[in-house]
């Protein structure tokens, strides 16, 4: 099931969603068959996009907003959030350490954070392009072998429906 990540972008009802939605396919590929042969929808992790930057949630701070009193807020609140079975006491000794090693500002702790939160993001969820229009220029040469493929439509009320995904407009 994919979850809602950034409501502004995530709708959670059918509201500006196209009745039909498409999807461009290679009739050539085995795996896309599987939508009209199996009538399965696969959901690609991020990580597998062309473009890099897709779907990637890297995390910045501004370093004004990081007073030592909004830190140990914050991880205290994420300590509950975490670890529900800890005292108050294990919780403080736990703000404690992780605050007194500083990681919010070292670039490396921070570049590593990235990529493993993206890993981690990449094997929770998967996602779903779709088109609003089947007669896309581009999408039929880059999806759909060069014009030779195949652009089929879904019912996106009972994708919503069915599966409980989240749908959104991305620009």
């Amino acid at each position: 099931m994919i979850r809602h990540l950034y409501r502004r972008f995530i709708f959670t009802s059918m509201d500006g969603i196209p009745r039909i939605l498409y999807k461009y396919r290679d009739w050539e590929n085995s795996f896309h068959k599987n939508l009209l042969i199996q009538f399965e929808i696969f959901l690609a992790p991020a990580c597998s996009f062309n473009v890099p930057f897709d779907a990637s949630f890297p995390l910045r701070y501004d370093p004004k907003e990081l007073t030592p009193d909004k830190i140990f807020i914050k991880y205290v609140q994420l300590a509950k959030l975490n670890y529900p079975h800890f005292t108050e006491k294990e919780i403080h000794e736990y703000v404690y350490k992780h605050q007194s090693e500083d990681l919010l500002f070292d670039e490396h702790h921070l570049a590593r954070h990235n990529v493993e939160s993206q890993e981690r993001f990449d094997r929770a969820f998967g996602i779903l392009s779709l088109s609003a229009k089947q007669d896309n220029f581009l999408m039929w040469s880059h999806y759909a072998n060069s014009h030779k493929g195949l652009c089929v439509g879904i019912d996106s009320s009972k994708l919503f429906g069915q599966l409980g995904v989240a749908l959104g407009k991305i620009n």
